[in-house]
């Protein structure tokens, strides 16, 4: 029997996805600008880009992987130019998934935690809503796959931790960890997990409604997964 389930989210918990997007979308920002011969006077770059982001995602079915095109749309109009060339439109959009490409880095105390947990007998899963083959490619990379039982793709609301909660059988603890109050901690709260919430870099507009007191515990570093289990170090 496990000595404990964890189910841990992937972008922006494990890996810092925040800064590839956020690369990717200031990319945009500075092909847009030379297209149009305009220049934003914001002095946040990415702040300015990322008020039209979280407005079209929050409006966009579907929600933050709406299609780039709308940015860039959203970016010429902001600076007052005409509609850019749908060649144009094409050769940037296929540029901001050219630097989306790029792996982003481990988040602190991701690999060490991992292994030390899985010497100690915890099922970990990794859960998330993103693309199977970029997430095991991430994996991969990382070194990860070995330590990890599976990984699990889906909508996450409060019957997708449920699924979960029963696949862990009688093992205990079962913890959660994520950077998503609404996504992560509040459905795998409802479910029965230990919630820990692991802010990352980037937080959606809408999520400012949801406290982090949602969340069993904040925690500062990926190591501090290790405080929800109570087992004798992993020697």
């Amino acid at each position: 029997m496990a000595q404990g389930f964890l189910v841990t989210d992937a972008d922006n918990t494990l890996w810092d996805t925040n800064k590839v997007f956020a690369d990717a979308q200031l990319a945009i920002l500075e092909q847009v600008e030379a297209s149009v011969g305009a220049n934003t006077d914001r002095r946040d770059r990415l702040a300015f880009v990322r008020q039209f982001d979280q407005d079209i995602a929050r409006r966009h079915e579907a929600g933050l992987k709406y299609p780039p095109v709308l940015l860039v749309q959203a970016l010429v109009d902001a600076l007052g130019a005409a509609a850019l060339s749908d060649k144009l439109i094409d050769e940037i959009v296929a540029s901001y998934f050219d630097v989306l490409a790029q792996k982003p880095r481990l988040r602190n105390g991701v690999r060490a935690t991992l292994k030390w947990l899985n010497d100690a007998g915890v099922e970990i899963i990794v859960a998330s809503e993103g693309r199977e083959d970029r997430l095991r490619d991430n994996l991969d990379t990382h070194k990860l796959d070995a330590l990890v039982s599976d990984l699990v793709i889906g909508r996450k609301n409060r019957a997708f931790f449920n699924d979960l909660y029963q696949r862990s059988g009688d093992a205990c603890p079962r913890v959660c960890v994520g950077d998503q109050l609404d996504r992560d901690i509040t459905p795998a709260k409802e479910a029965g997990f230990t919630t820990l919430y692991f802010p990352g870099g980037f937080r959606p507009s809408w999520e400012f409604e949801l406290g982090a007191q949602d969340a069993d515990r904040v925690i500062k570093s990926y190591a501090d997964v290790k405080d929800a289990f109570s087992l004798r170090d992993a020697a």
